[in-house]
């Protein structure tokens, strides 16, 4: 008899309602977000050009349609080199729900964001850490596990997607970036998955995630297993 166990390397799942608070949302469930090419758009010109960063703490209100109202700049580092003022503009992206968990409006609660500019960013959309909202189900990763390398005794695998995060979270334009054993077909098995995965959009780093190119890797670990019954 063969168990099988699913691993995804890396990725860590992050699931769970948020607990949401009358006057502050430390974390809120954000339903829209800036993405890579808002921050590109708002970052300072003198400090894109000299390729130098900076750090926003924002406390901004939220107004009755779920969006944010103007933000008060709490921290600007490096100050006056404008990233205030580009913080303010990239929080205009962020949509969150319009009511809180009690039912009451969301409107006159307020949220602190913080805003980080990297150079890296105008170079590259890459998110690092991407929070996991959504993942297959065993049952689809026992699906995905290609027959070739059942019947070859293939018990591992790791397969790495690369692909886009869309507006709404979830995955789009994925590839194969490896896989490994090769020609087994675990790289064409796997892209099926992508659709059943949502990440986070905002991350806990305070960079965008929208529009940035994230890699999944998945680790397939089949165990063979005695079964007594079959024994006797």
């Amino acid at each position: 008899m063969i168990s099988m166990r699913f691993g995804l390397g890396l990725v860590a799942l992050a699931l769970g309602p948020m607990a949401a608070q009358a006057a502050a949302l430390p974390d809120p469930p954000w339903f829209k977000a800036p993405s890579f090419a808002d921050f590109v758009a708002a970052y300072p010109e003198g400090p894109k050009a000299a390729k130098v960063g900076g750090r926003v703490e924002l406390d901004c209100p939220f107004l009755a349609s779920g969006q944010l109202g103007r933000c008060d700049v709490l921290s600007e580092k490096p100050a006056g080199q404008g990233f205030g003022a580009a913080a303010r503009k990239v929080a205009q992206g962020f949509v969150g729900p319009t009511e809180l968990s009690n039912g009451r409006t969301i409107a006159g609660s307020h949220t602190n964001l913080v805003i980080n500019f990297a150079p890296d960013m105008l170079d590259q959309a890459k998110v690092a850490q991407p929070l996991w909202t959504a993942l297959p189900t065993p049952a689809q990763f026992q699906s995905a596990f290609p027959d070739a390398a059942s019947k070859a005794g293939v018990l591992k695998a790791k397969v790495v997607m690369s692909c886009t995060v869309a507006p709404d979270g979830g995955l789009s334009g994925c590839g194969v970036a490896s896989e490994d054993p090769p020609g087994y077909g675990f790289g064409a098995a796997t892209l099926p998955l992508a659709p059943t995965f949502r990440v986070k959009l905002w991350g806990t780093d305070g960079r965008p995630v929208v529009g940035g190119t994230v890699r999944v890797p998945i680790r397939y670990d089949l165990q063979q297993v005695t079964d007594p019954a079959a024994a006797k």
